[in-house]
């Protein structure tokens, strides 16, 4: 693939006149008894695209924003087991962590524990397919007939695009629908919505799905010759220098329910929906790549970054691979991701700052909402 380690010169483009390259911000917390700290440059390129949609004012500083995320850090503290944020103000980079990562083995949260990104993994999943389309090998407007001839029912109807932007109608299976995890096989979830007609029109409406994801795991397979464990290496944790990074990558953390150890025994029959293991920082340095033009083309970011419409549950407006998130100081972009025991954020303001949370606590969604919205509007 013509994409895989290539450098870009390209600066970066947002729609809304959205963002800058290496404008964003990532906090990690861990430590038990109070918060550790920890400052790295960042990788990042200071330029950045003209806002619209967020007037710049005094901005708080990053020390104050630690003190902030400290603060709401205490008010947690004994509630989530631990968590990790890494926060971003143009080249400056603060990890903070707190709690533990593993309660049995008394082991604290530090800023490198690798922890399941759930969703997030959507967005780089994303980004290798617009690679295949930047390089000719793929078009937004093919369909899953086109591709993969046979595979659903109404593949004639769903195009790449629907895929990327959850309105493809795929019926998205629940647990009912599904064998237990030693009957699964990679393709369990994409015979169940062949089984079921289309939820909606494709392209009429927008519901979040899974399956969909699955879809475009396939497609990168078909179209790579390669797995997608290793085009997602070769296109994207390499050129963004994300070297703790892993499709279905061991853990460091144990993920906790009602302070019970749980483990998802399905997390491996969905790779390309939610199967990537990461830090932090390699959280962070995937979107300062993918929105500095590292990734993708100016033109293909600015795609990426334009709403296709308003997506159902998680009551979003949803682009191709990325997620809106509109916050009391402005609309931020980026991904979250859920899972037995973990709860992950990444967002980032336009031409402002950057939050990656994790937190290892089924429990911990409003937390780790909580703690993003305490770095993105202190």
């Amino acid at each position: 693939m013509a994409h895989a380690g290539r450098p870009r010169d390209t600066g970066p483009v947002f729609r809304w006149g959205l963002l800058v390259a290496r404008a964003t911000l990532v906090l990690s917390i861990g430590a038990a008894a109070g918060c550790s700290s920890g400052e790295a440059p960042g990788d990042g390129d200071p330029r950045a695209a003209p806002t619209a949609s967020v007037e710049k004012s005094a901005d708080p500083t990053l020390d104050e924003i630690v003190r902030h995320v400290q603060e709401a850090l205490a008010d947690y503290d004994s509630i989530a087991t631990g968590a990790i944020v890494l926060v971003r103000t143009g080249e400056r980079t603060r990890v903070l962590t707190s709690g533990m990562a593993d309660v049995g083995r008394r082991t604290r949260m530090t800023p490198g524990l690798r922890f399941p990104i759930q969703s997030i993994t959507k967005p780089m999943v994303a980004t290798v397919v617009l690679q295949l389309v930047a390089d000719r090998e793929l078009r937004l407007d093919d369909t899953v007939e086109d591709v993969l001839p046979g595979l659903l029912p109404q593949g004639h109807r769903i195009t790449v695009r629907h895929l990327l932007s959850h309105r493809a109608g795929l019926y998205d299976a629940t647990g009912a629908d599904v064998p237990p995890p030693a009957r699964m096989t990679q393709d369990s979830l994409i015979e169940v919505a062949a089984d079921h007609p289309l939820e909606f029109a494709p392209g009429s409406s927008g519901r979040y799905s899974n399956v969909g994801y699955e879809v475009l795991g396939r497609i990168v397979e078909q179209v790579t010759r390669q797995p997608l464990s290793v085009a997602l290496a070769r296109n994207v944790f390499g050129p963004a220098g994300m070297s703790d990074s892993a499709l279905l990558g061991s853990t460091d953390v144990t993920g906790y329910l009602d302070s019970k150890a749980v483990e998802d025994p399905y997390i491996r029959f969905v790779r390309a929906s939610g199967g990537v293991v990461s830090t932090v920082r390699d959280v962070d340095r995937f979107f300062t790549a993918l929105w500095g033009g590292e990734l993708l083309d100016p033109e293909l970011v600015e795609a990426m970054t334009e709403p296709q419409g308003f997506v159902s549950p998680i009551n979003a407006d949803y682009g191709l691979g990325v997620w809106f998130d509109r916050e009391s100081c402005g609309d931020a972009m980026g991904h979250s991701g859920a899972g037995p025991g973990f709860s992950t954020k990444a967002w980032t303001l336009p031409d402002r700052r950057a939050v990656v949370v994790m937190v290892n606590d089924g429990d911990g969604y409003t937390i780790a909402n909580d703690l993003a919205t305490a770095v993105l509007c202190p």
